[in-house]
């Protein structure tokens, strides 16, 4: 067999043979060591992938900034991603710590005037709106000012559509964290507290679930699909 151990870093998914079925590492995403099965399930290499040499925006916080996810999206397919001069492009419009509900210049609601054109543009923010004790509230539906959750989203989603007129956007949802359970979160802030259930309520009395289903409900107001992460 190709790989009985390895001090590789790296992560590994090997077939019923101990074969490499899949490897993620450094380097991004390695699909050329699959086996027959995955091969068969991915399109041909003589296939051109909707977003091969399209330029791509994403407008997020430190899980896009840190390239957690732009590595194997980039190099799986061949796009390449916009951003600003002083940063790196696999940051793309990244910025750790950002959140919707802000009036400042990292502030998504303010930094999405800033992007430039693309072919498709991808927000993925909302985390630090639920995990920083200093975040605002997240206001109703009603609201259309930045200094709430529901009017941040509200300023953020119309404006994209005024900016991109024809451009392809795609929200997508804060994924899970382990402090949503409060007990695994060992610093938590002091104003966040467990529910009957266990699971982690911030400083304005809200899940990181209901974070998501605000999200969800302002996309939907405006007709932009949604990737539930």
């Amino acid at each position: 067999s190709e790989i009985k151990t390895t001090k590789e870093t790296g992560f590994y998914i090997t077939d019923s043979n101990n074969n490499i079925a899949l490897k993620y590492d450094t380097n991004g995403l390695d699909v050329a060591k699959l086996s027959t099965h995955f091969k068969s399930l991915l399109p041909s290499t003589t296939e051109t992938l909707p977003f091969s040499g399209k330029t791509i925006n994403i407008l997020g916080d430190s899980i896009t900034d840190f390239k957690q996810w732009t590595t194997p999206l980039k190099s799986y397919l061949g796009c390449t991603f916009g951003h600003p001069s002083d940063k790196d492009e696999l940051s793309s419009w990244g910025l750790s710590g950002s959140r919707f509900s802000d009036t400042g210049s990292s502030s998504m609601s303010v930094r999405y005037t800033l992007m430039l054109e693309a072919d498709l543009i991808i927000v993925f923010g909302g985390t630090n709106d639920w995990g920083l004790q200093w975040a605002n509230d997240v206001g109703t539906f009603a609201d259309r000012t930045q200094a709430t959750l529901y009017g941040a989203l509200h300023y953020t989603f119309s404006g994209l559509i005024a900016k991109y007129p024809t451009t392809p956007i795609v929200i997508m949802t804060p994924m899970h964290r382990r402090g949503e359970i409060f007990s695994l979160w060992a610093d938590a802030p002091s104003t966040y507290t467990a529910n009957s259930s266990g699971i982690t309520v911030n400083h304005r009395g809200k899940t990181l679930r209901e974070y998501v289903n605000i999200i969800k409900e302002v996309a939907e107001f405006y007709s932009l699909p949604v990737i539930d992460v």
